[in-house]
Formats: structure tokens, sequence, C-alpha cells
């Protein structure tokens, strides 16, 4: 409803001075004063919804204000020279800076906006746009605005600033319809009110380009409707767009079609240069710069495409290592997990069978950590879990696996050549026994830990990963039943052999806890 209040009033605007009698000053004074009103209408409205947004929205609106007020800058400019002074305004004039001041501030809004947190996602949309731009030109150029030219003043400074009005507002409107393809009409309204307006802007610069090359433009003329119209869908959008419901930062991917569509441009743009050249033709200078301009942003739109799907690869890449460092790893401790513990096992059983090297694996469970828990409650536990791993790690070599299959449980592989396992486990009873610090209050624990063998050069055949993790946890708990803070060593693999060590804890304090 916004949006046909826009047009219906644009056209009414049209009418208006169009049936307006042949009082060349009240002509001029309509035209130039609601040309002025209704950029600053879209500027007042713009600049009241970014008050209103956040994020990316609040920064489109401004950015979209600023461009608007730009735009009623020049026009003001504009309207002195026709009102005041009483004169026709020179081309270009002062008045020129604001209004090629749009498109630059326009684009650069829609920019920031779509690019999100990388910006060749919006550069990548405003290089869509220039070829889109670029290839109409050529193919206006090709049927009737190279022929006008050449009947008009032929190129120059003014000819040049022209040009660049449509041209600007095609490259913002081609930006804002690759928008809505993603995000969605239906859902997105004022994203299409923004395009339709900047697309009404850039018929009406177009227009103005091809009287400036021919009979000239004065004020008056039905061209401003255009002018007028796009304005004021920019301020239906920016007045839709207060809704919160309305956000703008919501986008999907774009369709094969959208991504098809600047290359069929292109290739379109460059077939007629083709064909001129066939024919022996030679190309005018502008033909050039535009077939340059195209295969430049059509390079640079590929190196934006290389650049994003090489981001995405090492995305990807990192996602799936952190994945695999989740599955395969506690994720309180940071200590390897149970499935990455028989991993791990089942290559150095492996091992162990091809080449008679021995192994030990420590089963380690905490003695009176579940009194830590019920006294301080789960978060203390948790300290003293990651404590544990702490000290668990700086008390063997960093060669071996330390993981934390469940609970207060804990297993080390070592692997050869290693020190004696029982003075390992002594020195890791030690340090797991000494008090912990936690903001709760200073807690103690102790460990229990099973020793599972297999001495080097034994068979050891029938010897698996879980077996072995099994006799481990069955000397832990003889450790446990023996006292607790200690360590029972069993050999696994060994015909005819079960031998069983133990060493105690070095505070006798703790040895019944």
């Amino acid at each position: 409803m916004a949006g046909t209040v826009a047009v219906v009033l644009g056209a009414a605007f049209g009418a208006l001075v169009h049936a307006l009698p042949g009082d060349r000053l009240l002509t001029t004074a309509v035209d130039d004063l609601v040309q002025l009103v209704a950029p600053l209408v879209a500027s007042v409205l713009c600049a009241t919804t970014a008050r209103r947004a956040t994020g990316p929205d609040r920064r489109l609106w401004w950015w979209l204000a600023a461009a608007t007020a730009s735009w009623a800058a020049g026009q003001t400019v504009w309207s002195w020279y026709e009102l005041v002074l009483r004169r026709e305004t020179p081309f270009p004039s002062p008045a020129d800076a604001g209004f090629l001041a749009f498109p630059l501030l326009a684009a650069t809004g829609l920019l920031l906006w779509h690019g999100g947190p990388y910006l060749s996602a919006g550069a990548r949309d405003l290089i869509d746009g220039g070829l889109l731009a670029g290839a109409l030109l050529m193919v206006s150029w090709k049927t009737a605005l190279g022929a006008a030219m050449q009947d008009g003043a032929g190129p120059g400074l003014g000819f040049v600033l022209g040009l660049a009005y449509p041209v600007g507002d095609l490259v913002s409107a081609t930006v804002v319809l690759l928008l809505v393809a993603r995000t969605g009409v239906a859902a997105r309204p004022h994203v299409a009110l923004i395009a339709a307006g900047l697309l009404s802007l850039a018929v009406a610069d177009s227009a103005y380009v091809y009287l400036l090359t021919v009979d000239g433009y004065s004020s008056g003329n039905a061209i401003s409707a255009g002018w007028v119209t796009g304005f004021l869908l920019i301020g239906a959008a920016a007045f839709v767009g207060r809704d919160p419901g309305a956000a703008v930062d919501q986008r999907d991917e774009p369709t094969h079609g959208v991504l098809v569509l600047p290359y069929v441009a292109v290739a379109v743009a460059l077939a007629l240069v083709v064909q001129t050249a066939l024919r022996g033709q030679v190309l005018s200078r502008p033909e050039v710069l535009l077939a340059t301009a195209l295969a430049t942003l059509l390079l640079a739109r590929q190196y934006l495409v290389v650049r994003d799907n090489d981001r995405l690869l090492r995305e990807v890449r990192q996602r799936e290592a952190a994945l695999a460092h989740e599955v395969m790893h506690d994720g309180l401790t940071g200590l390897s997990n149970r499935a990455m513990l028989l991993q791990r096992l089942d290559q150095v059983v492996a091992g162990h069978r091809r080449h008679g090297r021995g192994l030990v694996v420590m089963f380690c469970d905490l003695d009176g950590f579940k009194a830590i828990n019920d006294t301080y409650g789960h978060l203390a536990g948790d300290g003293v879990l990651r404590e544990v791993a702490l000290r668990l790690r700086a008390g063997v070599r960093s060669t071996d696996t330390v993981a934390r299959p469940s609970g207060d449980e804990f297993a080390v592989l070592m692997e050869p050549p290693h020190d004696d396992p029982l003075r390992v486990a002594g020195r890791l009873i030690s340090a797991l026994s000494a008090d912990v610090e936690l903001p709760e209050g200073t807690v103690r624990t102790g460990v229990s830990i099973g020793i599972a063998v297999i001495p080097a050069g034994a068979p050891g055949g029938a010897v698996t990963s879980r077996s072995l993790i099994a006799a481990a946890d069955s000397a832990m708990y003889s450790a446990k039943s023996g006292g607790k803070n200690r360590a029972v060593l069993v050999e696994v693999g060994v015909p005819g052999a079960a031998r069983a060590d133990e060493t105690v804890g070095d505070d006798p304090l703790h040895r019944t806890r």
C-alpha cells in the first residue's frame, strides 16, 4: 500500500506539471520545489527508521538518509539558480556534486549492509550491479545513445558527468534487485521498494542524459515524475521498515538464475562488440572503454569468487577439525575421551603384535570425589577434575596419552621407552593428593591406580584394547579395596605368570579415604 501511494503521488505530480498553464516561472517553481520536498521526506523517514533499527539495518537506513539528503542539497542549489537567480542552471554545476553523491552513498550503504562479516559478499553484489549497468549501457550505446551523442555536443566533462547519473543509479538498483532475489519480495517488501525507487531514479536519469545530448533539458519536463516517484518509493520503504518484524538482515543464498544473470548481460554486451569487429567497423572510444571496464569487473568478480571459495574451504576444514577434536576429546578437561583412548590403544596393541614393544595402561579413580561434589557442588567438582587433568599431564611425558573415559576416572597410556610404572604411579599419587585451591575453598582428594603392563617381547597375542582396560580397571579396584590412594600392577599377556605389586602414597593420613 505504501508503494502504491508513492507511485500514485508521483504520477499525479507528472500529470500536474504537464497540465500547468504556460507560465514558465510557475511550472519551474512547482517542479523544483516538489523535487526538493520528495528527497527531504525520504531522508527524514530513513533517519527516523534508522533511529529505531539495530545492527546492520540501522547502518543501511542511515546511509540512505545521507544519500537522499545529498540529493536534496543538490536540488536546493538547482532551485536557487532557477528560482532566485532566475537563470538556467549550468551543467555541470555545484548541484551535480549533491546529485552524484546520491548513488555513491546509497551503494556504499547497501555494500556495508549486505556484506555482513565479509566485505566481498557486498562487493560482489556491487560488481554485479556494475556489470549489468555496463552491459545495459553498451546495448543502449549500440542502439540509440551512441547516435544521439554523435548528433549532440560530443564527449566532454558535461557528457561524462551526465553519463554517471544512470550508471550510478543502475549499479545501486541492480544491487538491490539481487538482494530482493535473496530475501524474497513477500517476506521483505521494503527491500523491493528500495529497488523500485532506485530503478525509477535510473530511468529518469537515463532520460535526462538523453535530453542533454539532443534537445537539452529544462525544469518542468515530464521526466521529473521519475525522480519524485523514486524518492517517494524510498520513503515508503523506510516507512514500512519501521516495523520490527520487517528486518532486512535475513538473507538467503541466491538462486542459480540470479548467479548467472551478470554473465548473461556481459555476454550480450561483448557479443555486440564482437559483431562490430567482425563487420570491419572501428570501435569508438566509449565502446572500447566500456568493453575494458566490463572485462575488468568480470575478472574482479571471479577473483572475489575464488577468494570466497578459498575462505569457505578453510572454514569447512577448521570446523571439521574442531568437530573431530570434539568427538575425540572430553569437553570439560580437554583430555582424550574413551573413543580416542580405545583408538590409540588399538594402534599400540597392533604395534606390540608386530614388533613386540611393551606398553603400560594406568586406570585412575579419584578417592573422595563424591564428598567434594556433595559438599561444595558440581561446579567445584568440575574445577577439581580440571586440576586433576593438569596434574596428570604434568606428571607424564608429552608423548603419553592422558584420557578421561568417564566421570572421575582417568587413564594414562605409556609407550616404551618409559620409566618404571610403579614409580610414575607413586609420583601421580603424590601430585593428586595435594590440596586443590578453589573459589569455594581448599579441597583434597586421593587416587587409586590400576596398572596393566604388557612387557616388551611378551606374546600378548590374545590381548585386546578392551581386555587391557579391563585388567587395569580390575587392578584399580584392588588398589581401592586395599586401602585407597595406592597403585596395583598386573602383567597381562605373559603365559603362566600373574605378578602383582603395589605402592602406597606418601601421606599415610589419606591411605583410607
